[in-house]
């Protein structure tokens, strides 16, 4: 698939469980939450030699989805709690159901 095809995969997919991304370049690096967030999910690019064409120049890289967990620190009230455990749960959901689609994009160089 594309760059544009998989940002617009990876948005849509965002949005339908809250969240925002971040992008550096035409990059999406990171799905966001609000300020504060407790949860943090990176999106990494992997080549995949096996899959890419160097004689035709096309270079193709996995997609891997990174989700770890943000300390809370200090007494948290039980609204914060919940807006936290809500966050996580959406935000863990948001992970299973990329992962699920494989992700992978092509390049040419």
């Amino acid at each position: 698939m594309t760059r544009q095809e998989l940002n617009s995969i990876i948005e849509a997919k965002a949005a339908d469980y809250g969240f925002g991304i971040k992008h550096e370049g035409d990059r999406i690096t990171a799905v966001t939450g609000r300020k504060g967030s407790y949860i943090s999910i990176h999106i990494f690019e992997r080549p995949n030699f096996e899959k890419s064409d160097l004689q035709k120049r096309i270079g193709v890289h996995d997609i891997e989805i990174h989700t770890n967990i943000c300390g809370m620190g200090g007494e948290p009230t039980m609204d914060e709690l919940f807006e936290a455990a809500d966050e996580i749960e959406r935000g863990a959901k948001l992970t299973n159901d990329l992962r699920s689609l494989n992700l992978s994009v092509e390049e040419k160089f």
